[in-house]
């Protein structure tokens, strides 16, 4: 699994995961860059949150 941690264009930092994603609602299953992580302020809080992320979802499996 891939992580990369973008600059949106309003300025703010995005943590985003690729893999495949599925909506229940839609029905709908991709492949592609999801967003896991709020939006913040520096790219600092937003490797912070995306660790937060990988330990309640991959712990010891996933590397930034």
């Amino acid at each position: 699994m891939k992580a990369r941690i973008i600059k949106d264009s309003g300025g703010c930092y995005i943590g985003e995961v690729y893999g495949t994603w599925s909506n229940w609602l839609l029905g709908t299953e991709w492949i592609g860059w999801e967003s896991v992580t709020s939006r913040c302020m520096t790219k600092l809080g937003a490797k912070l949150e995306l660790e937060r992320w990988k330990q309640k979802n991959f712990p010891k499996e996933f590397e930034i």
